[in-house]
């Protein structure tokens, strides 16, 4: 019962940098899994990030974490959804409306947040020009549950192949230099 002694609210922000780094560190197998039967699902891959011999199922570095915890959410890091993430290319956008379609469709994907930077609205000047569609969602299994991640909100980006291609070290310093002027 809420409030009543020894209750805990597993749905209260966590607001611990040290703790969603480990909970993001014990769900990277489970979520490269989950996310390797999504793309081929839905006719996707997984990209390599051949500089690592990894996939691209990584935590984001904790200098950025902290950079965008005091820039963008008051010092509060429970905001900070995107510490586990991975990619999906795809040839076509129906392909990736398929996989779209393919999480609604697992009961174990709580989805939180889809923000897609391919319509119109997703102005240049505020994307420079980058375009997916970026999944928060939290995965609530045995396994999750059992880790403790279930709460942990990771990141999911769904990329046509074009835009994967320009995603590479220099891409990224270009996007860099635009996040640091525009202090987002």
């Amino acid at each position: 019962n809420f409030g009543s002694p020894g209750y805990v609210d597993s749905f209260l922000p966590n607001k611990d940098l040290d703790r969603l780094y480990f909970q993001a560190t014990l769900m990277c197998p489970l979520y490269y899994q989950v996310v390797t039967r999504w793309a081929a699902r839905s006719n996707g891959i997984v990209p390599l990030n051949v500089q690592e011999g990894s996939t691209f199922t990584s935590l984001k570095r904790p200098d950025r974490a902290i950079q965008k915890t005091l820039r963008n959410y008051k010092q509060d890091p429970s905001f900070l959804v995107d510490i586990l993430r991975n990619s999906i290319v795809f040839p076509t956008v129906k392909d990736m409306a398929r996989c779209l379609e393919v999480i609604r469709s697992e009961n174990q994907a709580v989805i939180v947040r889809v923000k897609s930077r391919m319509t119109d609205d997703a102005l240049a000047e505020k994307t420079a020009s980058y375009r997916d569609v970026c999944i928060n969602l939290r995965l609530v299994n045995k396994e999750s549950i059992l880790m403790g991640t279930e709460n942990h909100v990771v990141e999911l980006q769904l990329l046509l192949h074009d835009i994967a291609k320009i995603k590479n070290d220099e891409g990224h310093a270009r996007y860099v230099t635009f996040r640091n002027v525009s202090c987002t």
